[in-house]
């Protein structure tokens, strides 16, 4: 049985940031993030700015709706950290199978193994269902003035992004367009907003010509 022993914050450089460790024992796992790591990760991306002399706030890989842009209006640091996953599990544990085809092919990536433990990281995330049943809260420093975010990347990783909100592309699909009376017609259909939420919103019919536009309220099921 696997082990699962903490939760490594990484910068886009593939550095350990900030180490949190498992507050179960087992293969389950509870993480606490406290609002300090907010200073903590602000520290590092302003110190790694100040010695790359480059914006550190790109990261390969990312679809251009997930680019972190450095020219924004703030006077903080911005950056993006991923989230790993570190398990172990006992050598006696393993089939000699698997540890024969580790041998002649390598270990996995981001794993190491010695006489008595294997020991792996994967990213936090991928799930076959993230449930998040209310806008979260950033996590704010004692001054209100730098924020932390965590939402989910185009692949369904969980990612931390500081002093900036995730960038966010809506997608509408209509199901049905339908007459429910002589009088009314009703139009229904979903609203991919991935981890942003809706908190308000309005359908508007605007005429082609003139541009007047008449607002209808809409009925959100979530």
């Amino acid at each position: 049985m696997l082990t699962i022993t903490s939760l490594r914050i990484r910068d886009r450089s593939q550095e350990t940031v900030l180490e949190v460790s498992n507050q179960l024992d087992d293969h389950r796992f509870t993480f606490q993030l406290s609002h300090s790591i907010v200073s903590q990760l602000s520290q590092h991306v302003a110190q790694m700015q100040e010695e790359a002399d480059v914006p550190t706030v790109e990261e390969d890989g990312l679809a251009e709706n997930e680019s972190v842009e450095a020219d924004q209006d703030t006077l903080y640091p911005i950056g993006r950290f991923s989230l790993w996953l570190t398990f172990t599990k006992k050598v006696e544990h393993l089939t000699p199978e698997q540890l024969q085809k580790w041998e002649s092919d390598g270990l996995p990536s981001h794993a190491t193994l010695d006489a008595t433990v294997f020991t792996r990281e994967i990213l936090l995330g991928r799930f076959l269902d993230t449930q998040i049943p209310a806008p979260l809260a950033p996590l704010m420093d004692e001054t209100f003035n730098e924020f932390v975010q965590l939402y989910t990347d185009l692949k369904g990783n969980l990612r931390l992004l500081l002093n900036k909100e995730p960038q966010t592309k809506p997608k509408i699909q209509i199901d049905a367009v339908h007459n429910e009376t002589k009088a009314t017609t009703v139009i229904s259909g979903k609203a991919f907003t991935r981890h942003a939420f809706i908190k308000t919103g309005r359908l508007l019919l605007v005429h082609r010509e003139s541009g007047d536009q008449v607002p209808i309220p809409i009925d959100w099921l979530y």
